[in-house]
């Protein structure tokens, strides 16, 4: 385009050198379209405002005057600037028209197209319970995620406790009770900024409640044992239980005598005397489980070594043990490398032979990995042994007791422990010369005196820290003896006479204190070692004098008598 000066001259005919010729002069001014540019292709992202940049659009010979915008998706918009959200994905053809100045009747419009591909986000959805058991492994699946456009490559977990995991279908164990915040975040191979999305759900880790039972108004003999008398009415309790993070639904008890009871307060009677255990039961508002690889090429295919474990399969802690692997063998080579891992988390050794020291009681795996040196993908192979290192058991023949002579008493060592095994015998020593063998026995002695009670209990092991002993002390307590002063029956007495009743020289060989009853035969009776007393009436009495030393034994009382005459 431009602006030119057009002359036109003309030449008759006449032949003349002068006067011949004439000319005229036009301006013609030549106009250029306007050219249009929409700008590049673009990818973008649905629900997202995008930028329209028709800047680059011009008319050389003038202004442009107006933009006008065709979205594609029935939009339409002006301007050299506008913006545009897509509500949905897809390919859009977008055109811009241009209008500049009208010169004469030239074109003054113009057209572009570019092509605006519009990607949804990914859509983040997983499923997993909305209640769960602390240290159970729990499935966290995001397989319902989709995206419209591509496909998903990343699947993020964050679990709310500061560990994290990818996949579209993971395990994850928490730790520790409580409320988190699960969130996926997964990331989509689009190359729009719309790419990535997340998605978060609360999970709630349940931890078990804690049973507590107690019982109301007695006192404590020992750690958890309560005195009761028969037909006495026990109150147990069960409200110190409780729960961390919900609430208590029931309480069961069992008494220990074939009884059952319910509820946070159970009342119960025993009717018989003897040692009873009362277990509570709890379970809170849960149903879950705690409420449970032309030339010549020779090919040598490798065969796999074979490792072969020879050692003491059971031992003591603190015991060295002798671990050999002499039987390993490689059928086409010789095995190169022997590395032992022992499965208590210390560090690997390396070969053929070693000894080893386990410090702590339990089952490990040991791991032998033998080389055979030929870098191919077999020359490993491992194989494991479990070594059962043994905790001696706890031996419990139960508690310091005081019984009677010739009592049956029960010697319980069902409280005796082993926690890698059982115990495989119980071995009694009563102190007076007798043993017996088992879980329960019943010994009785003939004699008052202080014994020592041995139990040895042996666990399974076989080894030579398989043996625990327990010594408890037990009192036969002996009978006071009751003792009256000489020479009441010798005397005669008046009605109304004072009489003197003297106990003081009765004893207790346990040197228990004893406390004196006296009953005078005439109704009356009286407490005291030294007591008076007068009878109102003649006849011939007979005074009782019973002396307790409050073992509240059946040989915790002695008795005595004298004949009273009174004229």
């Amino acid at each position: 385009g431009g602006v030119y000066l057009v002359t036109m001259t003309v030449t008759d005919d006449s032949g003349l050198k002068q006067g011949n010729t004439g000319s005229d002069q036009i301006v013609v001014t030549v106009v250029e379209s306007p050219v249009a540019d929409a700008g590049l292709n673009q990818i973008a992202c649905a629900g997202i405002p995008i930028r329209f940049d028709g800047t680059k659009s011009k008319d050389i010979d003038g202004l442009v005057n107006r933009f006008f915008w065709d979205f594609g998706d029935g939009a339409v918009g002006g301007g050299p600037t506008p913006t545009h959200v897509y509500t949905r994905a897809g390919t859009y053809k977008v055109r811009l028209t241009i209008t500049g100045d009208r010169i004469a009747d030239c074109n003054n419009t113009d057209d572009d197209e570019m092509v605006m591909v519009i990607q949804e986000a990914p859509v983040a959805s997983f499923t997993c319970p909305a209640l769960a058991q602390m240290g159970k492994p729990i499935v966290f699946d995001a397989h319902q995620s989709t995206v419209q456009n591509g496909n998903i490559l990343q699947w993020n977990w964050d679990f709310g406790d500061g560990t994290f995991g990818k996949g579209e279908k993971v395990e994850h164990i928490y730790t520790k009770h409580g409320y988190y915040v699960v969130k996926l975040t997964v990331s989509a191979d689009s190359k729009a900024d719309c790419n990535i999305t997340s998605k978060q759900k609360p999970i709630n880790i349940n931890a078990p409640p804690v049973a507590k039972a107690t019982s109301e108004g007695f006192e404590k003999q020992g750690k958890n044992e309560i005195v009761v008398g028969v037909n006495q009415m026990v109150t147990f309790n069960g409200a110190e239980s409780h729960d961390p993070d919900g609430v208590i639904a029931s309480y069961d008890w069992d008494f220990g005598d074939g009884s059952k009871g319910s509820g946070v307060l159970a009342r119960h009677q025993y009717k018989k005397g003897g040692r009873y255990e009362v277990v509570l039961h709890i379970k809170d508002n849960t149903t879950l489980a705690n409420n449970s690889s032309m030339d010549t090429l020779i090919i040598l295919v490798n065969e796999t070594p074979l490792p072969v474990i020879k050692t003491k399969k059971t031992l003591c802690a603190g015991e060295e043990v002798f671990l050999n692997a002499n039987g390993s063998y490689d059928p086409d080579g010789e095995i190169v490398g022997y590395t032992w891992h022992f499965g208590d988390m210390s560090p690997p050794k390396e070969g053929k032979q070693v000894r080893h020291i386990y410090r702590l009681p339990g089952n490990y795996t040991v791991t032998l990995e033998v080389d055979d040196g030929s870098s191919v993908s077999n020359s490993l192979a491992q194989t494991s042994a479990i070594i059962a290192v043994n905790g001696p058991p706890i031996a419990n023949a139960g508690l310091d007791r005081i019984v009677s002579p010739g009592e049956d008493v029960l010697f319980d060592g069902s409280e005796t422990k082993d926690r890698d095994g059982y115990i495989k015998s119980y071995e009694w020593d009563f102190g007076d010369g007798n043993t017996a063998m088992g879980a329960k026995i019943k010994h009785s002695y003939k004699k008052p005196g202080k014994y020592k009670v041995r139990l040895v209990a042996i666990d399974n092991s076989e080894t030579n820290c398989s043996i625990s002993e327990d010594v408890k002390n037990i009192r036969v307590n002996a009978s006071p003896v009751a003792v009256i002063e000489d020479g009441l029956e010798k005397k005669s007495y008046g009605v109304y006479d004072v009489i003197v009743f003297d106990a003081t020289g009765s004893y207790d060989s346990d040197e228990d204190p004893l406390t004196f009853l006296w009953k005078f035969g005439d109704g009356r009776s009286a407490q005291g070692a030294k007591v008076t007393h007068h009878f109102k009436k003649p006849g011939k009495y007979t005074v009782k004098l019973i002396v307790d030393d409050g073992m509240r034994l059946k040989s915790s009382v002695g008795y005595n008598e004298v004949m009273v005459s009174v004229k």
